[in-house]
């Protein structure tokens, strides 16, 4: 009587990848996201960022659902944003997202707030109800929310006060955990210095071998595109391997 089939799943797939990403810019360009270190990227380990930038892009290595996810909850929670009358004055929002860019950065905050003496800079995650609260905020969002704020004040000739950096349940949108990030904190000024120097020596270096491998010591190589592409990935790979078969051939002190 029930047969399991699928349908919809492959139909989503193709209109997904057909999707054509635009990155509109806050003074009317088309943002050429191989030109800079864009502040969602500004976590990752520094190689696979310059491989990002430099090789063609790779095809069917990750699934979309997550990125979806946040879309979806994302336009929901700008859609109640600007239902309010209240004095945050929202702008940039949801699909009125646009790019900014300076030096060798770029970012695509999802939102900033104008209060009659001060701006505030707006970033929204959906997360998994199974997430670890105590683990957030997590180091590679706040570097975005970081970059975000050193980016918009170049472009806008403003000071932010903050930034916002806010979770929510992607299983109950009312579960929201909220992070004030305080823009005049000199660990936030040092931040921005080092992500502007991080930024120009992975977008100016010539091969891959001149950007920190970081992503060995981080755990990104189980998740990078370009794991075939990085020698030392494919060092640290064989290194692995040997170490492993070594164990098979003579056992160690508790295998026997």
């Amino acid at each position: 009587m029930i047969e399991r089939v699928k349908i919809l799943a492959p139909l989503l797939d193709s209109a997904v990848g057909a999707d054509i990403a635009t990155w509109p810019t806050y003074d009317g360009q088309t943002l050429d996201r191989s030109k800079f270190v864009t502040a969602s990227e500004a976590g990752k380990c520094a190689r696979m960022i310059w491989f990002s930038k430099n090789l063609p892009p790779v095809e069917g290595k990750f699934k979309w659902g997550f990125a979806q996810r946040g879309h979806g909850h994302e336009a929901w929670v700008a859609q109640k944003l600007r239902s309010l009358d209240c004095e945050y004055d929202f702008q940039h929002l949801a699909e009125e997202q646009v790019s900014f860019y300076d030096g060798y950065q770029a970012g695509t905050p999802d939102g900033i707030w104008k209060l009659p003496t001060e701006w505030w800079l707006f970033e929204h995650k959906s997360i998994d109800p199974r997430t670890k609260v105590a683990n957030l905020p997590k180091p590679e969002h706040v570097k975005q929310v970081i970059q975000n704020m050193d980016v918009v004040e170049a472009c806008l000739d403003i000071d932010f006060a903050g930034g916002l950096l806010a979770y929510s349940n992607a299983s109950d949108f009312s579960l929201i955990y909220e992070y004030w990030i305080d823009r005049n904190s000199p660990q936030v000024g040092e931040m921005m210095e080092t992500l502007e120097r991080r930024a120009e020596s992975i977008i100016t270096a010539t091969s891959a071998d001149e950007v920190e491998p970081e992503g060995l010591y981080t755990g990104g190589c189980k998740t990078c595109a370009y794991g075939t592409q990085c020698s030392a990935a494919v060092t640290a790979t064989k290194q692995e391997k040997n170490r492993h078969d070594k164990i098979l051939r003579t056992g160690t002190a508790v295998f026997g």
